[in-house]
C-alpha cells in the first residue's frame, strides 16, 4: 500500500495533518497572510472531526474509487467535465 494510499491510512495521519497545518499557519502568519493561516486552522478542525469517524478507511477508499469511476463516466453526459482528447 505504500507510498499511496498507505501513507494516508496510517494511525498517525491526523497528527501529521495537524503538525503540517500548524507549520504552514506559522509561516503564513510570518508573511502576513492571515487568511491563509486561518485556512490551515480549518484543516486542523476538519482532521480532528474526521478522526472521530470509526469506519474502516481502506473500505472508504475503495468505495470512493468506485464512486469516482462512476462520476468520471457520468460527468461528460451532464456536461460538467470532458476527458482530454486522446485519452479514451
Amino acid at each position: 500500500m505504500d507510498p499511496y494510499p498507505g501513507r494516508f491510512l496510517r494511525d498517525d495521519f491526523v497528527d501529521i495533518v495537524i503538525g503540517t497545518s500548524l507549520e504552514m499557519a506559522t509561516a503564513y502568519l510570518a508573511r502576513g497572510q492571515d487568511r491563509d493561516a486561518q485556512e490551515c486552522m480549518v484543516n486542523i478542525a476538519i482532521a480532528k472531526a474526521e478522526n472521530r469517524i470509526q469506519d474502516d478507511p481502506f473500505n472508504e477508499y475503495l468505495e470512493f474509487q468506485q464512486r469516482w469511476a462512476e462520476f468520471v463516466q457520468l460527468a461528460p453526459e451532464i456536461k460538467i467535465w470532458s476527458p482530454p482528447s486522446g485519452t479514451d
